[in-house]
C-alpha cells in the first residue's frame, strides 16, 4: 500500500495535465490534501463491519464518484475565491483525479480485498491485474531492508511516474509560452 506520502506525490502529478495556466498557488496544497484524504476511512474502519464493506477501508472514499464530489466541494469553498476566471472546471477537474489517484494506486497493490472504485453503484472491490506495489515478503529480512524495499517501489512505481507526468506537462506549457512571445514580439 502506498504511503501517505506518495499518495500526495501522485496526486499533484497526476492532477497536473488538466490544470489551466493560471494557478492558484494553494492548489498544490489542495491536491495533496486530496490525495491523501481517502484513507480518512480508517477513522470508522474498525466498527464490527465485514472488511468488504462500502464504509470499510478502501471503501466509499476511495471511489471515483467520492473523487469528484470532493474534489468539487474544495474547488468551491477552497479555489473559488482566488481562481481566474473561467478555470475553475479545470481545476476541479485537477482535483478530481489528484483524489482519484488514491485509489488507482491501491488497485496497484497486493494489500486488502480490493478498492471499491464504483461504489456506491457497486460494492465489488478491484485490483488491477498487475500489482507491482507491495511489501517486502522476506521473513528472514531485517526491518531496515523491508523499509527499504516498500520505498523503492514506491519510488519506481508512483514517484518517477507522477514526477514524469508533471515535468512533462510543464515543460510542454513552457515550450507553447516561449512560442507565444516569439510570435507576440514584432520583429525588427
Amino acid at each position: 500500500m502506498p504511503s501517505s506520502f506518495a499518495h500526495i506525490a501522485a496526486g499533484i502529478g497526476l492532477g497536473t495535465p488538466a490544470l489551466p495556466d493560471s494557478i492558484p498557488r494553494r492548489y498544490w496544497m489542495c491536491a495533496g490534501f486530496c490525495a491523501a484524504i481517502p484513507d480518512i476511512d480508517w477513522l470508522w474502519s474498525f466498527r464490527g463491519r465485514p472488511y468488504g464493506h462500502w464504509l470499510e477501508h478502501r471503501g466509499i472514499t476511495h471511489s471515483l464518484l467520492f473523487a469528484a464530489c470532493f474534489a468539487a466541494l474544495i474547488t468551491w469553498t477552497v479555489l473559488r475565491p482566488v481562481a481566474a476566471r473561467g478555470t475553475l472546471m479545470r481545476l476541479w477537474a485537477g482535483l478530481t483525479l489528484a483524489t482519484a489517484s488514491h485509489g488507482f494506486f491501491d488497485a496497484l497493490s497486493t494489500y486488502g480485498a480490493g478498492v471499491g472504485l464504483f461504489i456506491p453503484f457497486s460494492t465489488r472491490r478491484f485490483f488491477f491485474p498487475w500489482r507491482p506495489i507491495s511489501g517486502s515478503t522476506g521473513q528472514s529480512q531485517s526491518l531496515a531492508l523491508k523499509v527499504l524495499v516498500v520505498l523503492g517501489k514506491e519510488l519506481l512505481y508512483v514517484w518517477l511516474p507522477s514526477a514524469a507526468v508533471a515535468c512533462v506537462v510543464w515543460w510542454r506549457r513552457r515550450a507553447a509560452m516561449q512560442q507565444m512571445r516569439r510570435q507576440s514580439v514584432p520583429e525588427t
